[in-house]
């Protein structure tokens, strides 16, 4: 995943993308597809809530990583919608892990729904 200002050109991110992908084959001789995802870097209250976001995984634990917040917001709630990045062999279930983000971000606000996909990262952290 590389996340993009979702304010620059579409085709130039794609062109950056496919450059990065060109030198990673040339370099090391591996084949990769890099997924964009467009973020909102002049939302205030998107980054607020990635602030609150950033809080809660960190009282979970610090090996989480997330990626691609977004924020839709309804007439009656809130969607936070985002991948978290854990280890293949984390201590909490994907299950668990979500039930425990949920739960702690509605804590900080309860018009907030939170739609979680987690990803694992198979390889060692450099």
């Amino acid at each position: 995943h590389v996340e993009v200002d979702s304010q620059v050109d579409v085709l130039k991110s794609h062109d950056l993308i496919d450059n990065i992908e060109k030198d990673i084959k040339e370099e090391f001789n591996v084949e990769l597809v890099i997924h964009m995802d467009p973020i909102e870097t002049n939302n205030e209250t998107l980054m607020e809530y990635v602030e609150i976001l950033k809080e809660v995984i960190n009282e979970i634990d610090e090996s989480i990583r997330f990626h691609d917040v977004r924020l839709v917001i309804g007439e009656t709630h809130k969607n936070l919608i985002f991948d978290l990045l854990i280890s293949f062999e984390f201590k909490y279930t994907d299950e668990e892990l979500i039930s425990l983000v949920k739960t702690k971000i509605s804590e900080k606000d309860q018009n907030i729904n939170c739609v979680i996909q987690i990803d694992k990262d198979y390889v060692e952290n450099i």
